[in-house]
Formats: structure tokens, sequence, C-alpha cells
């Protein structure tokens, strides 16, 4: 199944001397699928980075996942991981 999503540009909102971004996801039919809040930043690899994610479901408000980040390290990844193409084959190390 092939779907196409537009996605939203970034919202970036100051509290305080945090920063929040905020990506919203928009499907084809101009619902919101998803919200993503990034915060807690810290030092990581060099620079100030989210160790924290909280996704609220669009259809579903009350379906929230927390992502917590931490030990960032770098790696070099092939460039047809980034290719749509190349997701049905991904297999996580």
């Amino acid at each position: 199944m092939s779907r196409r999503i537009k996605f939203a540009s970034l919202v970036s909102i100051t509290v305080g001397k945090i920063l929040s971004l905020i990506y919203p996801e928009i499907a084809e039919s101009s619902r919101l699928l998803k919200t993503a809040y990034y915060r807690r930043f810290q030092p990581q690899l060099g620079a100030n980075r989210p160790t924290e994610t909280v996704i609220i479901d669009g259809l579903n408000p009350q379906s929230v996942t927390l992502l917590r980040l931490s030990d960032y390290a770098a790696r070099d990844i092939p460039q047809t991981w980034m290719q749509r193409d190349f997701l049905p084959r991904f297999q996580p190390d």
C-alpha cells in the first residue's frame, strides 16, 4: 500500500530558555495525523539536541508516545536508507 504524505513546515516556540519544535504531520486529506513535540534539549554530539519527543496521535489525542533519547552517537549510514523505496528492506542492527 502506497500513501502520499505531505509534511507541514516546522514551527518553533520559545518558552523561557527552552526551545520546543512542533512538527505536525498532515495527510493528503489535510487531516492531522501526528504532532511531535521535541523537548529537553541537552548537549549531544557538540550541539543542543532534543532528548525527549512527545508524539500525539491526531486521530486519537489520548494516544501519546514518549521517546527518551540518550547517548547519541555519530554513525555513517548508506544514502539508500534515505530513499522511500528502501523502507520495506530496512533491517535494524
